[in-house]
């Protein structure tokens, strides 16, 4: 990859003292001969059984020349939209550019790789600038990774597990380091990331990308790979099979004095659940419980400070009592981003949903709800869960003592049946759910 970038920085450094610099005499005089011919040509790898395409924008400073793949299915809206935004800030970059003054006209170059790997085709775009200023787009990288069996784009969240980031964030440490070193950048000091959205899935594991405007200092994009054998046991795409059933149980309220209890039952089955977590039931002595559930692949969720009617809060008022339960779990488990709340006694208002998804959080309720705190009673606990189908979201506490007792019975009954107990993001993920200005209650099939 490394090499595979230089072909690109020495293809900018030939061109800026190339071609670039003919400028045409006048708009009558403009057209396609004024442009470079190396900018029509692709110069990256063979692509992966895409049609290449190239479209090229020129005027009397700019030159715009991108090539990007074509499938001739839903992925090319996705690659167009991606292409269209590349294009956008080199725009907005280049609003009131003089290419007389720097001698040179502005280009915008964009290639890409495309790789396979089973259903995964993951599509790198690489981007350059050219006789900018220099607070450009110089050396950035897009990626795109697509399922070509369900048409859908997978993101680091659908891909990995949550445990990636902790694994990823210390090779990361080391080789961010070992480029800096390489580009003489001496005040560098690696960061923790909350997530590594820029990745392609290869044959031989996963690269992750860098784009210049990432690493301050630095003086080009850098990438590094980690082997499949050492990133697949964080690896959580491909686990779920979507051709079966698949449930998400979860529990509000906790944690509670048996949760663990529960976990127990989720390992021996390999099961998962969602975790919706009151602030004042956390304490430092929780920390060893939350970190088990991130452990074992279970979600955690915010589920308000104190179990309050978050729909009589203004929704910044709403939005500081979810966070404040989403930080403390990530100060107890070391880093977990909570994406998920319920609000209490599934009350909201439309100002609360939007205000908390332009702050990445998603409102859940759910389709089953089991009343176990109404009616303590196991056997009640386990007919009114067990009465769940393909896509529901099931509503139960761990706080109860007749709750957890029930959970090992519910969990064996939906695995002999061969329902697959799942997260509510993986659920989503599976299902292409997205909230729509209201809470998630399930995630049916399409046309079901």
């Amino acid at each position: 990859m490394k090499k595979i970038i230089s072909v690109i920085i020495c293809l900018a450094l030939v061109l800026s003292f190339s071609g670039c610099s003919d400028f045409p005499k006048s708009e009558a005089d403009l057209n396609e001969s004024q442009v470079p011919s190396e900018l029509k040509v692709s110069h990256l790898s063979a692509k992966a059984g895409d049609k290449a395409q190239f479209n090229l924008w020129y005027d009397m400073n700019l030159i715009m020349a991108v090539h990007y793949p074509a499938y001739g299915n839903s992925f090319d809206d996705s690659i167009l939209k991606t292409v269209n935004d590349i294009r956008g800030d080199f725009t907005k970059i280049a609003n009131g550019f003089q290419a007389k003054k720097f001698k040179k006209r502005g280009t915008l170059y964009v290639d890409y790789e495309t790789f396979q790997k089973d259903t995964l085709l993951s599509v790198v775009f690489h981007i350059s600038t050219i006789n900018m200023e220099e607070n450009d787009l110089n050396e950035s990288v897009r990626t795109l990774v697509f399922d070509t069996n369900s048409s859908r784009i997978i993101d680091d969240g659908s891909y990995f597990k949550t445990t990636y980031t902790s694994f990823v964030n210390g090779i990361a440490s080391e080789e961010l380091s070992k480029a800096a070193k390489e580009q003489k950048v001496s005040d560098f000091a690696y960061k923790t990331l909350d997530k590594f959205s820029k990745f392609a899935v290869k044959t031989d594991g996963v690269e992750f990308y860098f784009s210049k405007s990432d690493l301050p200092g630095f003086k080009k994009a850098v990438s590094f790979k980690i082997s499949e054998n050492n990133i697949k046991d964080y690896v959580s795409y491909g686990k779920i099979d979507p051709n079966k059933p698949m449930i998400a149980i979860t529990f509000d309220d906790g944690p509670g004095a048996n949760t663990d209890k529960i976990l127990d039952v989720l390992e021996k089955y390999n099961a998962k659940a969602t975790f919706f977590m009151v602030g004042e039931c956390l304490a430092e002595s929780k920390a060893s419980l939350l970190k088990r559930m991130v452990s074992l692949d279970c979600e955690i969720g915010s589920h308000s400070s104190k179990h309050d009617d978050l729909s009589a809060m203004s929704a910044s008022a709403a939005l500081s009592d979810i966070q404040s339960v989403t930080k403390e779990i990530k100060q107890l488990t070391g880093g977990y981003e909570c994406k998920l709340y319920r609000p209490p006694f599934g009350a909201y208002t439309s100002s609360l949903i939007e205000t908390t998804a332009a702050n990445g959080l998603t409102a859940i309720n759910w389709s089953v709800d089991t009343l176990d705190w109404k009616y303590r009673d196991s056997s009640w606990v386990y007919q009114q869960a067990t009465k769940a189908e393909d896509g529901d979201i099931v509503l139960m506490h761990d706080i109860h003592k007749t709750t957890v007792a029930a959970v090992e019975d519910i969990v064996k009954n939906f695995t002999e049946r061969g329902y697959q107990l799942i997260t509510v993001s993986e659920l989503m993920q599976q299902r292409n759910v997205t909230a729509n200005g209201k809470p998630i209650l399930a995630c049916y099939k399409s046309g079901s």
